[in-house]
């Protein structure tokens, strides 16, 4: 009679993933925590593009503003092509163009509560 040769016992675990929703594998403890371990592949997401060109404030000419952001100077500038209008204003690492140009039209829109037309010069009452 020969030797029989016996297969060790295949184990059961039990399984958490951060849902807290429980999965059974059945094989070696190896193949089991292998395949647990594995991320989950998430499906990418179409992100918007945010503008870069935008209408002037002053000449309201569509697309002639360009901002320009110097990281390393900490400013950010925005032009109008057109009218030759600037606005700067300082910068962080987060700024985008859009931020720039916002800050523009705020600062533009304070202006005219405060009595300064769109030229930038005080108003006489």
């Amino acid at each position: 009679m020969g030797r029989q040769r016996v297969s060790p016992p295949r184990s059961v675990l039990l399984l958490s993933d951060e849902a807290s929703h429980f999965h059974f594998a059945a094989g070696d403890t190896e193949k089991s925590e292998a395949t647990a371990a594995a991320p989950r592949k998430q499906k990418a997401r179409h992100q918007q593009q945010l503008a870069t060109a935008f209408r002037c404030p002053s000449c309201r000419r569509a697309d002639s503003v360009e901002c320009r952001i110097d990281f390393k100077g900490k400013v950010a500038e925005a032009s109008c092509w057109a009218c030759e209008a600037r606005f700067s204003t300082a910068a962080h690492a987060l700024t985008e163009p859009v931020d720039v140009y916002g800050e523009w039209v705020d600062e533009r829109h304070r202006g005219a509560k405060d009595g300064v037309d769109r030229d930038g010069d005080v108003t006489m009452c």
